[in-house]
């Protein structure tokens, strides 16, 4: 306080130091929370970006699929069974669909991964570029299967940054190196125009993809195929011939699982794949081959028990119209 010339006493404005203090207290209290808003946002921004880029390369690589598969062509026509003694006709094919079991039989691929599916589509791949003005969307032979083990395409001096890991692996064939006109003969030879081409011809389009299940599907009668198994050349010669003969299926059910690089990263075991996954892969694999078309209940607990290990996963899942199908029950 100061005094007037009169001698009264006059009160100088201002804050007290008690007043000081809860305004500061208050200050420091509204600073902290707007900091912890913000971070918490910040937090999970960073996080739902993570994980978008985490599967980016796994959405690239299912559309790529999904669009080559629904490209299948096989030609059906009908001819007669014996030209020199025609009594029947049936359908014919020089072009070969097969899907299957990875890694069993004579398909190629990590065991338990689900399946392994190979094709003719007109891609117009070819090494030559002058014959794409010449040919009619010429043909390619065409796959995809998963594989555990090192990255094919990175060069060898980055070796050092080779990883072990779970792949979708893309086949795709030069038109002119197409040899599947040369292999409707015997059932050891079926696979040969895919599989000699395995590890020379085929590349990765995504990793940490750890399961694909394509199961052919029929609208009119979802439990017509009741195993992964297709094969086009399967008995075509019988009489009569078995729906599947010299046809595409009119749908292909499409399943992908993969899992983000960090928990791949975590599980990493040099070159012996992850205990978490191939214990979750087997029993996933013998639920879809007891019953492929229970593939809900198989989805289920492989999330289960890939989510028990703290590993972050997603699903893609499509149904893909076969467009060259002319599918037929007689």
């Amino acid at each position: 306080m100061t005094s007037r010339p009169d001698g009264t006493l006059r009160r100088r404005s201002g804050f007290s130091i008690v007043e000081m203090l809860v305004a500061v207290t208050i200050l420091i209290i509204l600073i902290t929370i707007t900091l912890s808003v913000m971070d918490s946002t910040s937090s999970l921004w960073r996080r739902s970006s993570e994980s978008i880029e985490a599967f980016q390369s796994a959405r690239l690589g299912f559309d790529l699929m999904t669009r080559e598969l629904s490209q299948a062509t096989l030609n059906t026509y009908l001819d007669y069974d014996d030209p020199s003694n025609p009594t029947i006709y049936r359908r014919r094919s020089d072009l070969h669909f097969v899907c299957g079991p990875a890694g069993a039989g004579s398909l190629p691929g990590t065991p338990n991964t689900g399946s392994a599916i190979f094709f003719q589509a007109p891609i117009a791949y070819t090494q030559n570029t002058a014959q794409l003005g010449i040919l009619d969307g010429p043909l390619n032979v065409c796959g995809f299967y998963i594989k555990f083990g090192t990255d094919p395409t990175l060069p060898p001096f980055a070796s050092g940054q080779q990883r072990y890991r779970y792949r979708l692996m893309n086949l795709l064939v030069p038109t002119e190196d197409n040899r599947v006109y040369d292999n409707t003969g015997a059932l050891a030879t079926q696979f040969s125009w895919f599989n000699d081409y395995i590890d020379k011809s085929d590349f990765p389009v995504a990793d940490n993809v750890i399961a694909l299940v394509v199961r052919p599907e029929d609208p009119a009668d979802p439990n017509l195929f009741p195993t992964l198994d297709y094969n086009s050349l399967d008995r075509w010669k019988a009489n009569p011939q078995p729906i599947t003969a010299n046809q595409l299926p009119p749908l292909l059910n499409v399943t992908m699982v993969a899992i983000d690089e960090t928990s791949a990263r975590r599980m990493e075991n040099g070159s012996a794949p992850p205990a978490a996954i191939t214990s979750a892969l087997a029993s996933f694999q013998n639920r879809i081959n007891s019953n492929a078309a229970d593939i809900s209940t198989a989805l289920d607990e492989l999330g289960a028990a890939l989510s028990a290990k703290n590993i972050k996963y997603r699903i893609f899942s499509s149904k893909v119209p076969m467009r060259e199908s002319k599918w037929t029950r007689n």
